[in-house]
């Protein structure tokens, strides 16, 4: 009898065995499938953006291909068995919901995504904006957005083996991000009209920003203009240089003490009105200005630098100059940011001439394309990510969709940790072309609701060996002293998580002077650094914050060269409550 038993318990085993080895390749083919998907979600991205439909429809028929099978792998009797099982039941309950999701995610959203884009078709044929369209894509916006709604909850993933976990938690971010890109996509879709003049005509300042003087939100203006939009149809009503800036008085009281404190008086003039790295307030004080000078109450303000030039430059292709000359995606930043001193070493009107030539040049282009929309999508939406890219509207309702996205160019209030590194250049001069930039941004463990963090800035000063024009080596701060050509000198600021201390602040392990204030709720430390030709130095800063559980953010400033970046976390098990 009990060999009877024993053997009825092997042979059940054994099938137990089975069963498990059969889940397990099925769940590693699910696992091969979702992979997939992920995959070749930026090229079905990139299909809807430049408007390709038949790709669009051909992968994601493909990523629904996938994603049923995954499913399908995940679903069997077997699965529903086992997930009665203790502890086990978990982790093949939460396989089988994550596969379920992700495929309701593609059969129910995606198609409503491939119908806005089918409706997207922004250049009508005057070369404006087809207004119509956007109203359009209002449907299949909402629709989509419905149908993620319930597919946003993420299921609990307690007693679920890590590996699954993490697949659950990703897929749940990743829906997440969606439904927000959702969100500012049906915003756009509300707004846009009035903000492009389909009630009126629209204006607004557009700040041409050149990264080889950095000032916070990327550069110093070299160029301006302003926009025009009336019924969808857009036009550079002024284009000029800085040097038709005029600063007439006016007060950086109305952005409140704290900006007074930190910056000064400085930023009344427009060569300094953009040293913070939040967008808003360079804006609010650009169109404060024009008021001032024109007397012309405009609508809102965008900055763009040359490096999104760049990138709108390769979907309209190059622009053709007076006298013929061409300039293309591949050459335009160092054509401006450096060719361009050289070339006009000392005929400064020219040379400021000569921006305002190719200014005007690119945004004729870029506004009289026709066929490329997606593709001027595309490089906007890089430049955009990178943030070279700003908008601010005057009319509050406009500002409030706007904020929170990365058009904004906001600093962000809030608790989470936060180290954002800025330099303006205190030198004058317009070497930071060639300005190098590290930031390591370590986060020790957390006790008794602190933690002690340790942000880490390396520049290079790369100038090249060899004479440059005076206007590009000058240091109008130094100019009853003397200096070595090729030197600069850089104010550098960190913008520190809310409620940091400063424990200790050092350049090339020498304890460095700091000057302290703070900004939307940030301390902020500014440091001030000589760099020589050729130089390399460290600025290490010590503090100690307060312990949260939100992810680290440290965003990098524009410039010509685009920092290296390192985040490193010891996560926090903390409330989420201050």
């Amino acid at each position: 009898m009990r060999r009877a038993v024993r053997v009825v318990m092997l042979a059940l085993l054994a099938g137990c065995l089975v069963v498990v080895a059969g889940m397990l390749l099925q769940a590693r083919h699910a696992a091969r499938e979702l992979t997939a998907v992920r995959a070749q979600v930026p090229e079905l991205a990139h299909a809807l953006l430049v408007g390709d439909r038949s790709a669009a429809a051909r992968d994601l028929m493909q990523m629904q291909r996938r994603a049923v099978s995954a499913r399908r792998a995940t679903h069997g009797l077997s699965w529903k068995v086992v997930g009665h099982v203790p502890w086990l039941g978990r982790t093949a309950t939460s396989v089988a919901a994550t596969t379920a999701t992700a495929d309701a995610a593609l059969s129910r959203v995606a198609p409503e995504l491939l119908a806005a884009a089918d409706a997207l078709d922004l250049h009508g044929q005057s070369g404006g904006v087809d207004l119509g369209a956007l109203a359009a894509v209002a449907g299949p916006l909402s629709r989509c957005d419905d149908a993620l709604a319930p597919l946003v909850a993420m299921p609990s993933t307690a007693g679920v083996l890590p590996p699954v976990a993490a697949a659950a938690r990703e897929l749940h971010a990743a829906l997440l991000r969606l439904r927000t890109a959702l969100g500012h996509a049906q915003d756009a879709v509300r707004l846009l009209p009035d903000a492009l003049g389909a009630h009126g005509t629209r204006r607004y300042f557009v700040a041409f920003q050149g990264s080889a003087e950095a000032r916070g939100t990327g550069g110093l203006i070299g160029a301006y203009g302003v926009l025009e939009a009336s019924s969808g149809r857009l036009s550079m009503a002024v284009v000029g240089s800085d040097r038709d800036l005029r600063d007439l008085p006016t007060s950086v009281r109305a952005l409140g003490p704290a900006y007074g404190a930190l910056y000064g008086r400085d930023p009344e003039l427009w060569a300094n009105a953009n040293v913070s790295p939040h967008f808003p307030y360079a804006a609010r004080l650009w169109l404060d200005k024009w008021r001032a000078q024109s007397g012309q109450q405009l609508d809102g303000a965008v900055a763009v630098d040359t490096t999104a030039l760049a990138a709108l430059l390769r979907a309209t292709g190059p622009v053709t100059l007076p006298g013929g000359e061409v300039v293309n995606s591949a050459d335009v930043v160092a054509t401006t940011e450096q060719r361009v001193y050289a070339r006009f070493a000392d005929r400064e009107t020219e040379r400021k001439a000569y921006l305002v030539i190719l200014a005007r040049a690119v945004v004729t282009r870029l506004l009289t394309s026709r066929g490329m929309t997606g593709d001027v999508l595309v490089g906007m939406a890089h430049a955009v990510a990178d943030g070279r890219v700003h908008v601010f509207s005057s009319h509050q309702h406009e500002e409030a969709a706007l904020a929170g996205t990365s058009l904004a160019g906001e600093v962000p209030e809030g608790p989470a940790p936060y180290a954002a590194v800025v330099v303006n250049n205190a030198a004058g001069n317009k070497l930071d072309f060639y300005l190098r930039r590290s930031v390591q941004y370590l986060l020790g463990p957390c006790s008794a609701g602190l933690r002690t963090t340790r942000v880490r800035v390396v520049l290079g000063n790369d100038v090249p060996p060899g004479p440059l024009p005076d206007y590009v080596t000058g240091r109008p701060d130094r100019r009853a002293e003397q200096w070595r050509p090729g030197s600069t000198r850089e104010l550098v600021a960190l913008y520190a998580t809310d409620g940091a201390r400063l424990v200790s602040a050092a350049v090339d392990g020498v304890p460095a002077s700091v000057r302290g204030g703070t900004e939307r709720g940030h301390p902020v430390f500014l440091v001030s650094v000589a760099l020589d030709r050729g130089a390399q130095r460290s600025v290490v800063l010590t503090l100690q914050e307060p312990a949260r559980p939100e992810a680290a953010r440290a965003p990098a400033q524009p410039l010509v060269l685009p920092p290296q970046t390192v985040v490193r976390d010891t996560p926090c098990r903390v409330s989420a409550q201050r």
